[in-house]
C-alpha cells in the first residue's frame, strides 16, 4: 500500500513539474509568431542565397575592373564599370529585399492572427446565437401546442434554429480553415491549436504633419530607392560616353534613357504619394466608425450589466437575458473588427512595400 501511494505522489508531482512548461508551449505571442514565421521563411532562405551570390558577383566585376573611369572611356572599361555598378545595385537591393520580405511576413502573421482571433470571437457568437434560437424554438414549440400562436409562426421559428444551426457548423469550419493558414505561415503542424493571448489594443494614428510624414515613409520605400537608382546608373552611362567607339548607341539615345528613367521614378513617387494619402483618409474613416462602434459598445455593455442584476433577482426571463448578453457580444466583437482592420491599416501605411511586396529582388 505504501509503494502505491508513493508511485501516486512521483507522479502528481511529475504532472505538477511538467504541466506549466507544457502549457507555456502552446501559447504563442504575436511577436513569438512573427519571429517563427521568419526562421519557417523560404523567401527569406532564397534572398539570402541571392544576397551571397550578389557579393560573388560584385567581388568578380571589381576584379574585371582595370581602373575607374571618368568621362570618357574605353567600351571594355566603361562596360566593367557599368557591371560593378550594376553588381552594387543588385546587392544592395537584395539586402533591402530581405528587410522588405521581414516586413511583409510581420503584416502577414498580423493578419493570420488577428483571423483566429475573429474566427474565435464569431465562433462564439454563432454558438450563443445557436442557443438562443433553440431556447426560442422550445418556447415557440410550447406556445403552439397551446394554441397561442400559428403554424406559419411555428415554421419560422424552426427555420431560424436551423439557420443558427448552420451558422454555427460554419464557424467552427471557419475556426479550423484560420488556424491552419496561421500554422503554415509559422511552421505549426495544422493541427495544433496554439493558445494566441495578445489583445490587439486601438490607437489613432496621431499625425500632425502628414506631408512631412509621407515624405519620411517614402525616403525609405525600397521601389522609390531603385527608381532613382537606375536614374543615377542611366546618367553615370552618358558620363562614360565614347565617341570614338563604332557600336555605341546614338548619343540621343542615352539622354532619352535618362529622361525615361526620370519619368519612371517620378511617377512611382506620385502614385505612392497618392496612394498614401487615400490611405490615410480610409484610416481617418475607421477612426470614425470606432468611435461609434465603441459607444453602442458601451451601452450594449451597460443593458447587460442591468439585465444580469435583473436576471439574478428574478426580474427577468432568461431569453430576454440571452438576447442582451448576445446583443453585447455582437457589439464587441464588431468593435474588435473594426481594430484589427484599422492596427493593419496603419502598419501598411507606415510600410506599404509591405503590402506589395513579393520576396523577388
Amino acid at each position: 500500500m505504501k509503494r502505491i501511494v508513493h508511485s501516486l505522489l512521483l507522479v502528481f508531482l511529475f504532472t505538477v513539474m511538467i504541466t506549466p512548461f507544457a502549457y507555456a508551449q502552446d501559447v504563442i505571442t504575436l511577436d513569438q509568431a512573427t519571429d517563427m514565421a521568419i526562421k519557417h521563411s523560404n523567401s527569406i532562405k532564397q534572398i539570402e542565397y541571392d544576397i551571397e551570390k550578389g557579393e560573388e558577383y560584385q567581388k568578380a566585376a571589381l576584379d574585371n575592373l582595370s581602373y575607374i573611369p571618368s568621362g570618357a572611356a574605353e567600351p571594355q572599361v566603361a562596360a566593367a564599370w557599368t557591371a560593378a555598378l550594376n553588381t552594387q545595385i543588385s546587392l544592395q537591393m537584395a539586402k533591402k529585399s530581405k528587410e522588405v520580405e521581414q516586413d511583409k511576413i510581420a503584416l502577414n502573421v498580423f493578419n493570420e492572427y488577428t483571423g483566429v482571433l475573429q474566427a474565435r470571437k464569431n465562433l462564439e457568437l454563432a454558438e450563443m446565437k445557436y442557443e438562443k434560437a433553440k431556447k426560442d424554438w422550445q418556447i415557440t414549440l410550447l406556445s403552439y401546442d397551446c394554441g397561442l400562436i400559428s403554424q406559419s409562426q411555428l415554421k419560422l421559428a424552426e427555420s431560424g434554429q436551423k439557420a443558427a444551426q448552420a451558422s454555427y457548423e460554419l464557424a467552427k469550419k471557419e475556426v479550423e480553415k484560420a488556424y491552419q493558414s496561421f500554422n503554415s505561415l509559422i511552421g505549426l503542424n495544422l493541427t495544433d491549436r496554439p493558445l494566441l493571448q495578445n489583445a490587439i489594443e486601438y490607437s489613432p494614428i496621431n499625425i500632425i504633419d502628414l506631408d512631412h510624414e509621407i515624405a519620411r515613409i517614402m525616403d525609405r520605400n525600397p521601389a522609390i530607392w531603385l527608381a532613382e537608382q537606375q536614374v543615377e546608373l542611366a546618367e553615370i552611362q552618358l558620363d562614360l560616353y565614347n565617341w570614338a567607339d563604332p557600336s555605341r548607341e546614338p548619343y540621343e539615345v542615352k539622354k532619352i534613357d535618362i529622361e525615361k528613367a526620370k519619368l519612371t521614378a517620378a511617377d512611382g513617387k506620385q502614385q505612392i504619394k497618392n496612394a498614401l494619402y487615400s490611405l490615410y483618409k480610409t484610416i481617418v474613416q475607421l477612426e470614425d466608425s470606432y468611435a461609434m462602434s465603441y459607444e453602442a459598445f458601451k451601452i450594449a455593455q451597460e443593458d447587460f450589466r442591468v439585465k444580469e442584476i435583473q436576471y439574478e433577482l428574478g426580474m427577468l426571463s432568461k431569453q430576454d437575458y440571452m438576447a442582451s448578453k448576445l446583443a453585447l457580444t455582437e457589439a464587441e466583437n464588431n468593435l474588435n473588427k473594426i481594430v484589427y482592420q484599422h492596427e493593419a491599416l496603419k502598419q501598411t501605411f507606415y510600410k506599404p512595400w509591405a503590402a506589395t511586396s513579393t520576396g523577388s529582388n
